[in-house]
């Protein structure tokens, strides 16, 4: 099962830009891993389209996030302004993953 990117978009001007990217809980045999601009504000918008209910909260480790994924709707999750590396995105049991890499 993956993570998998269904969009990107930069959405403002200037100091108020925000990348977003909209990602799908999805059944598939590999993570995505997706690469961004590190020193702008990444926002992901998860829409969790597999009814395991191991997809029930995406969690970001080295973030301290996780938030709650009903089915079928799509919840924004803002990150700010991560300092550049990898991070994972996974579900609570690891079945679903992904990375994002921000330089």
């Amino acid at each position: 099962m993956k993570l998998a990117i269904i969009g990107r978009k930069v959405a403002g001007r200037g100091r108020a830009r925000t990348q977003e990217l909209r990602l799908e809980l999805r059944r598939g045999n590999s993570p995505e891993t997706v690469r961004e601009r590190a020193a702008v504000p990444v926002a992901l918008v998860v829409c969790r389209g597999d009814a395991s209910s191991c997809g029930e909260w995406l969690i970001v480790p080295v973030l301290g996030r996780s938030v709650s994924l009903p089915l079928h709707e799509d919840v924004r999750v803002e990150l700010g302004v991560p300092a550049p590396g990898e991070y994972e995105l996974t579900c609570e049991l690891g079945l679903y993953r992904g990375k994002l890499v921000l330089d």
